[in-house]
């Protein structure tokens, strides 16, 4: 899977204070479970959440079938879905029309 463009997204906005939507907050979280964080709190620092929001999206993402939790040894790990890479894909590539970079994250 190509590199996301979901940090180029967020970079786009350091001149201002910027709110992310919930489809951005959403996509951070796949977009961490994906590159490897398994833990609550290894996904939690690397899609920049509070601890109380990032159980309310991981329950969502659950209730929609994009990450499946395990209980491994009385700890909870997360894994990313077949149906999570493929709405990974589109996502990043709907960013990239929109925003309107290269393969390589270039500006076009």
């Amino acid at each position: 899977m190509r590199d996301s463009v979901l940090s180029k997204l967020l970079t786009t906005h350091t001149t201002k204070r910027y709110r992310r939507s919930l489809l951005e907050i959403r996509m951070s979280i796949l977009q961490a479970v994906y590159e490897g964080a398994e833990l609550p709190t290894q996904i939690m620092f690397k899609a920049n959440l509070s601890w109380n929001a990032l159980q309310e999206h991981l329950s969502y993402l659950m209730y929609l079938g994009l990450v499946d939790e395990k209980n491994v040894r009385g700890h909870k790990r997360y894994t990313i879905t077949e149906r999570a890479l493929r709405v990974l894909a589109v996502y990043d590539d709907l960013t990239r029309e929109i925003l309107g970079v290269d393969e390589k994250n270039r500006l076009l």
